[in-house]
């Protein structure tokens, strides 16, 4: 389903970026390494300033402040810049919420296994 928007959302002239959750956290610990080419802000505004996000496979990264940290920044950032945001998961909205903060859940799509799960708060893809 998040393939198929991403397709749509293209087809449209605008910009998506698809990243796989724990991928992106691994780039963005890799630029803490002395002599990295980027910083970490580099990747952090990249994530934050892409028009639309696809966040995939969100919760099965390992959960540490770190991780709550910056995945609360790049979804709220986002949220301010009026940004949408996707979550793909194979974990349900309760389960994510263990670990997460569900309020910042709310600010955009969240696809659990094939089924969109609808809340009047998600920023909606038009």
């Amino acid at each position: 389903m998040a393939v198929a928007l991403a397709g749509e959302i293209l087809s449209k002239g605008k910009e998506v970026l698809f990243t796989y959750v724990p991928k992106l956290l691994l780039e963005i610990k890799k630029t803490f390494r002395e002599g990295s080419e980027k910083t970490g802000q580099d990747l952090l505004e990249r994530y934050v300033s892409s028009e639309y996000l696809i966040l995939d496979d969100f919760g099965l990264e390992t959960c540490n402040l770190w991780v709550r940290q910056t995945l609360h920044y790049i979804v709220c950032e986002r949220d301010n810049r009026l940004h949408p945001t996707l979550f793909t998961s194979h974990l349900s909205l309760d389960e994510n919420a263990v670990t997460t903060d569900r309020k910042w859940i709310g600010l955009g799509i969240f696809i659990e296994g094939s089924k969109a799960a609808a809340r009047e708060s998600f920023t909606h893809v038009d």
